[in-house]
């Protein structure tokens, strides 16, 4: 269970990536996670945010149209207005 070496010189923690050679590469992948990441906790949240309203983390029962659409547009200006009000 240690670290160990393939007949190629490829690690055997990260298959198929040479030594040396692989990490500008490596780098570049892992920062590209990194702002991947960060954007979707953002995103995240916002969701989070606009689910404070019941109307939309519960099952929505009324079957006419357009009324989820409308429900979720008010629910988002109510988490604007919350986040608004926040930081004024």
């Amino acid at each position: 269970m240690g670290y160990e070496m393939n007949t190629i010189g490829e690690s055997a923690f990260w298959p198929g990536v040479a030594r040396l050679s692989a990490w500008p590469q490596l780098w570049r992948r892992a920062e590209e996670n990194r702002l991947i990441s960060r954007v979707r906790i953002v995103i995240e949240h916002i969701i989070g945010g606009m689910k404070r309203s019941r109307i939309v983390k519960d099952l929505f029962r009324n079957t006419q149209d357009l009324y989820d659409d409308l429900v979720m547009e008010i629910a988002c200006g109510l988490h604007n207005f919350r986040v608004h009000c926040r930081m004024s």
